[in-house]
């Protein structure tokens, strides 16, 4: 089966019959219609999904860097791209999923910003508001 045709079957599948989001069943389209521009242009040809392999997925996640995805965005392609091919398998349309071996990267945490000591100083000084204390102090 051609990828174009796999994608269609797998976006019924997301909106029909597991009552995905719309929101996420475009996402997800979209993020495979990229791939398989991307394995499409490699090949020159429309690939068959049982044609695919973990490098073609590589590739497209390195070509997917080289311009500027941010992790969050690697991690939802990453999602699609599983759950597509996991779909594929389920329905015996492929018989090797092409994503088992790849790897989970993890989201880098952001180190929160440094705060001024100027900043934490004017924090202090400003008076609490919510407890009995502070506000018969607050009234004097």
């Amino acid at each position: 089966m051609n990828i174009d045709r796999a994608i269609d079957k797998f976006e019924l599948n997301l909106s029909a019959e597991r009552g995905v989001s719309p929101n996420t069943v475009r996402a997800y389209v979209t993020d495979l219609s990229q791939f398989a521009e991307y394995v499409e242009r490699k090949s020159g040809a429309v690939p068959d999904v049982s044609d695919i392999a973990l490098s073609d997925v590589r590739g497209f996640l390195r070509d997917r860097v080289k311009q500027g995805l941010t992790d969050t965005s690697m991690l939802r392609k990453i999602s699609s791209l599983r759950a597509f091919f996991v779909f594929l398998l389920r329905k015996k349309i492929i018989d090797v999923d092409p994503t088992l071996h790849l790897a989970r990267p993890r989201k880098r945490q952001r180190i929160p910003p440094v705060i001024s000591e100027t900043s934490i100083e004017k924090m202090m000084d400003i008076p609490e508001t919510d407890s009995t204390i502070s506000m018969s102090l607050g009234s004097r």
